[in-house]
């Protein structure tokens, strides 16, 4: 156990001074007041590692003498925990990497304590695809607190849910063009109506005159009578051009569409 948490703190701290076994003076001065403000500040296992640095046989006795009490005083306040993991079953698992705060402190659960500073922290619990984490709260010399956690699988995320398609009776907007199209189409056809109605009454009205018998009619009504005709025909004809382009836009629009969702693959044979 000594060993198990004298390699935590090490990780932890990463205090040059640790790995020395002969510290210097400077060295043993330096760890003392260190320990003194880690300790005050609630980091627990770094004020640890600085007094077992300053209560070493190579530094003064005073000072050795000193370190080492606190280095019994801080051991008392260091909280413990007792961390385990079971399967959905309830059996205990012991192949569990297991991190702090982001820091992984052990890659199996073997039922012995650990250490850590008061205070807050997250811990996690990875077995595969299987996953817990557990957030606590640690109070100055609580000592052997149980961790315990059920592991379960890892969520996977959601996938974005597919636009919706449109039901086969749904209502889809008319192309722009074809509303256009057919609209100039209405327009000249009632054109065309209204200017071949007016030239046959006119027409009708100049053969029954005096003047048609003695061909002695005036060539100028003669000339916009056919003229009313020919605009007429013309406005006849542009009108069935367009509404014939507005009705094979909007048949053609739901080929368009399904080349569209052909190219995004959401056309299903």
């Amino acid at each position: 156990m000594q060993l198990r948490h004298a390699l935590f703190v090490g990780l932890v701290t990463s205090a040059p001074a640790i790995a020395r076994a002969q510290p210097s003076i400077t060295e043993c001065l330096g760890s003392s007041e260190g320990g003194q403000v880690s300790r005050d500040q609630g980091h627990l296992l770094a004020a640890r590692a600085q007094f077992v640095t300053c209560g070493s046989d190579a530094c003064p006795a005073v000072v050795k003498v000193q370190c080492a009490k606190w280095l019994g005083d801080v051991d008392a306040m260091v909280p413990t925990i007792v961390a385990s993991a079971r399967d959905a079953a309830g059996g205990d698992l012991d192949d569990v990497r297991l991190s702090v705060d982001g820091r992984v402190v052990a890659t199996r659960l073997d039922g012995l304590p650990f250490s850590l500073d008061p205070g807050p922290h997250i811990l996690s619990f990875d077995a595969g695809t299987r996953h817990a984490e557990v957030r606590v709260v640690l109070r100055s010399a609580e000592k052997n607190r149980p961790v315990a956690v059920q592991l379960g699988e890892r969520s996977k995320p959601t996938p974005p849910p597919l636009p919706p398609s449109p039901s086969p009776g749904s209502s889809r907007p008319l192309p722009w063009a074809s509303i256009v199209l057919a609209g100039a189409g209405v327009v000249a056809l009632s054109s065309s109506a209204i200017v071949g109605f007016g030239a046959g009454s006119d027409l009708s009205a100049l053969e029954a005159a005096p003047c048609a018998a003695h061909r002695t009619c005036s060539a100028s009504d003669v000339t916009s009578v056919k003229t009313r005709f020919v605009v007429s025909d013309v406005a006849l004809a542009v009108g069935i051009v367009c509404v014939g382009a507005a009705g094979v836009l909007f048949l053609g629009r739901d080929a368009s569409e399904s080349r569209a969702a052909l190219s995004r693959g959401e056309l299903r044979f």
